[in-house]
């Protein structure tokens, strides 16, 4: 929306239009007033990792500074996800709490219902993650970049103080979690 919002008011500028300019600008001000911004430092083996957290009404962009490997520069990575796939993930962590009836988890079981309710069926190679009606885990977790975004979706998860997260592990504080208060 914002990037829609800069869209407009750079072609109200170039058509000269002022007062559609000066609106779209006061517009696209308060829209920004509603992002909250964070920074959560994690620890790792590597060193330390810097993840900023930005929450928009819509979506929520995350900014990650990491190195590929010792040897290499910091890059910047910066992943959006959207509210559907943030509620697909705590659907995904209720159901497998409920199954279970607990409230100690695994991410390959959150990782199973969660490729369900976002209908993600094949990985990167066009394999199917489901066969005969069973879950291929191994296949799910080789496709890194699904893996990965899992894995942020639940750092997300547990700076809002519903999960605490760790290796694989997921310890549900808060299951009432609306996809508005992350």
């Amino acid at each position: 929306f914002k990037g829609f919002l800069t869209g407009r008011i750079k072609v109200a500028r170039f058509e000269q239009n002022i007062d559609v300019a000066t609106l779209l600008e006061f517009i696209l001000q308060r829209y920004s007033e509603y992002e909250k911004k964070g920074v959560v430092d994690l620890k790792r083996w590597r060193g330390a990792k810097n993840i900023q957290i930005i929450k928009r009404p819509d979506s929520i962009l995350v900014i990650k500074y990491a190195k590929k490997d010792k040897d290499s520069d910091v890059e910047k990575q910066e992943y959006i996800f959207t509210k559907d796939e943030i509620n697909g993930i705590i659907s995904a962590m209720n159901i497998v709490k409920n199954i279970k009836n607990s409230n100690e988890i695994k991410t390959n079981e959150i990782a199973e219902h969660y490729c369900k309710i976002m209908n993600i069926n094949l990985d990167k190679k066009g394999k199917p993650l489901f066969e005969n009606g069973k879950f291929n885990y191994e296949r799910f977790f080789r496709f890194r970049i699904f893996h990965y975004r899992i894995t942020i979706l639940l750092n997300i998860l547990q700076d809002s103080g519903a999960i605490e997260y760790r290796r694989g592990n997921i310890k549900v504080i808060n299951d009432k979690i609306d996809v508005q208060e992350v």
